[in-house]
């Protein structure tokens, strides 16, 4: 049996106006059992530049994942491997 490795994907990037500063990423994962699952993941800059970053799960603002939980690193190790790092 072949299996397949497991790899997310940037689907969309999204920035509000300059008066929020917001800037959301719609990420899917390919999970290795073939399973597809889609991330919201939302920076928030407030007016000092200081950024929260927020993931959601299935594009639902109702389930947060915890940045610090095994699939929160996983997602922004991707994001930072492709150059989508906190930037001003």
């Amino acid at each position: 049996m072949i299996t397949r490795e497991a790899k997310f994907t940037l689907t969309d990037k999204w920035t509000s106006s300059k008066a929020h500063y917001n800037t959301e990423y719609r990420i899917l994962l390919e999970d290795a059992d073939g399973v597809d699952v889609k991330y919201l993941v939302t920076d928030y800059r407030d007016q000092d530049g200081n950024v929260d970053r927020v993931i959601f799960k299935d594009n639902e603002e109702t389930t947060m994942v915890d940045n610090d939980s095994y699939i929160g690193k996983k997602i922004l190790t991707f994001m930072e491997k492709k150059g989508y790092e906190y930037k001003w």
